[in-house]
């Protein structure tokens, strides 16, 4: 069976949100818990790696223990930017792996079924594979002044999430060669698609939201009850 490898990115400022959104509390438990908790039930991810700011260390190993997780958790330090973070992460597997399944801690909402159905998809296909939702809105491409140069054919466009998954060797790869070449992209499928390597979709479902600002914390309030996560 191949072995798989989690790496949950929480290493961010939270510079949108102003504090640190990560700690902000689902029902008495911080909303970075949920994510953890979620890849902790996914029984073919063999151990997990939390990348955090520096200053958090002794504070989320101390979580950990409070949490009682079934998972081995490596705490690894992050970078300046998050795919700095990601990097990070993915130098700190030590034993060898097949595959790296890389999900942002500010979605603390991501379903185990849509996890499971990502993993079975690259793994049956040998590949790189991404969740994702079809646009429900017309896009236009935007110049610096705001004028519109096009609109784009909504059925090609995507609003990309995490969890996001690759074969171990070709995501070192691309980490190295982004690194390398001083290329920083926004998501981790940016850097292999940069190398001409296939990234496929898979598709997720609109309650994987990611906490960016406050605004966006109205969700708290009902996506728990929809899921049944509290």
């Amino acid at each position: 069976m191949e072995k798989i490898v989690g790496i949950i990115v929480a290493g961010g400022k939270s510079v949108r949100f102003g504090d640190d959104k990560l700690l902000v509390e689902i029902k008495d438990k911080p909303l970075i818990y949920y994510s953890l908790k979620t890849f902790d039930k996914v029984k073919r991810i063999s151990e997990l790696i939390l990348v955090v700011r520096e200053d958090k260390v002794n504070f989320y190993q101390e979580k950990i223990e409070e949490w009682n997780l079934s998972k081995k958790i490596k705490l690894v330090v992050g970078g300046k930017e998050r795919q700095h973070s990601v990097c990070n992460g993915i130098r700190s597997i030590e034993e060898p792996c097949e595959y790296v399944i890389i999900h942002d801690a500010a979605r603390p909402f991501v379903k185990i079924e849509n996890i499971e159905k990502l993993i079975d998809f690259c793994i049956e296909r040998k590949t790189s594979g991404i969740l994702g939702i079809p646009s429900k809105d017309t896009v236009k491409l935007v110049d610096e002044k705001g004028r519109v140069e096009a609109t784009l054919e909504r059925k090609k466009i995507w609003l990309i999430q995490t969890p996001q998954m690759f074969p171990y060797n070709l995501l070192l790869e691309a980490h190295n060669k982004a690194l390398q070449d001083g290329f920083l992209g926004t998501d981790d499928a940016v850097l292999l698609e940069r190398l001409g390597y296939p990234v496929y979709i898979v598709e997720g479902d609109p309650f994987n939201i990611k906490i960016t600002t406050k605004e966006d914390l109205i969700w708290i309030d009902y996506i728990p009850k929809i899921l049944e996560l509290v």
